[in-house]
């Protein structure tokens, strides 16, 4: 049995097909570090291969960066300066409403812990919007600005 569960390294996963992996390695100045694994595809299959490996090698990752679309955030900074429990996710933005059909959570930029994203890649069965799907799983929706300046 491992005695060290997080294993340092971060997963950046690519879920729009108009952003290359180039793109994502020039942007946030990734060349050289051999921390980052990048993906790129569907959320749900990426998942779960990052599942099996954890299972496989009795390891997590440390976190997940899920990118839609291209923001200025600092991958290194989001990675070095905030702390990931096993019921938040960090985004740009969110709005929680009183009416359901204002709520929503801005996807371009996430970052989440292994046990987040396993449960997020499980909502493609439902028809649910995203904000509703994390806060029926009780996950706690934390904004970016708020922690990193």
């Amino acid at each position: 049995m491992n005695t060290k569960i997080h294993n340092g390294k971060y997963n950046i996963i690519i879920t729009n097909a108009n952003i290359s992996v180039a793109d994502v390695v020039k942007k946030y100045n990734l060349s050289n570090l051999k921390q980052y694994e990048i993906y790129k595809g569907d959320l749900n299959k990426i998942a779960f291969k990052i599942r099996e490996y954890e299972l496989k090698h009795d390891e997590m990752f440390s976190g997940n960066i899920i990118i839609h679309k291209l923001s200025d955030m600092s991958i290194k900074t989001i990675t070095n300066g905030l702390v990931l429990t096993d019921n938040c996710i960090f985004v740009t933005n969110y709005k929680s409403a009183g009416h359901n059909q204002d709520c929503f959570i801005n996807k371009n930029f996430m970052y989440c812990s292994s046990m987040v994203l396993w449960i997020m890649s499980q909502y493609s069965r439902n028809k649910y919007p995203l904000f509703h799907n994390l806060r029926r799983s009780r996950i706690l929706l934390k904004k970016f600005g708020d922690y990193i300046k």
